[in-house]
């Protein structure tokens, strides 16, 4: 890995690569058996380049792999929303392309711009488009949505709109 320098006393003073491959390597052999799946950065496309991402999810794969072969990671993550807005898919093409899917076994999105049907980028369509550029790359990797906190504007029927969007989101994802 890279080394930033030594400290007073001579001991090397590991870099960024190191430090982060020790702590994976040290969280998945104290939970193994106990975390089953890892998901690797929340929303990476918000503030890390393709190439960085794509280095950081190969590097806690490694480690993750090494430590639990058993367990499963859970890579890119991308969001709809802020700077991500319509942009999540395009997030994805770059990490593969750097081989990012050797290094996942399920592919992550948070829906934000995509809630709905209805939506401006209707939810289904979404979901097609990030199935047909996983395929496309000759895999068959699950997608995961792994993050709504809000389902909705509130425009759905009764007293509790959530309720009732919440289950259309169930069915469609």
């Amino acid at each position: 890995g890279h080394h930033l320098g030594a400290n007073a006393a001579g001991e090397i003073i590991a870099g960024p690569d190191d430090l982060w491959r020790r702590y994976v390597r040290a969280m998945a052999e104290r939970y193994r058996g106990r975390i089953t799946h890892y998901e690797i950065f929340n929303e990476p496309n918000l503030y890390l380049s393709p190439e960085n991402y794509t280095a950081y999810l190969k590097s806690a794969s490694e480690e993750l792999r090494a430590a639990d072969p058993q367990c499963r990671i859970v890579g890119f993550c991308s969001t709809g929303d802020l700077a991500g807005e319509g942009k999540s898919a395009e997030y994805l093409k770059p990490c593969f392309d750097l081989g990012g899917l050797d290094y996942a076994d399920i592919v992550s999105f948070h829906p934000y711009d995509s809630r709905q049907l209805s939506s401006r980028r209707p939810a289904d369509q979404m979901i097609a488009t990030y199935r047909d550029l996983v395929k496309s790359y000759g895999r068959d990797h699950q997608l995961w949505n792994t993050e709504l906190y809000y389902l909705s504007d509130g425009k759905g029927p009764g007293d509790n709109p959530h309720v009732y969007d919440a289950s259309k989101r169930f069915l469609i994802d």
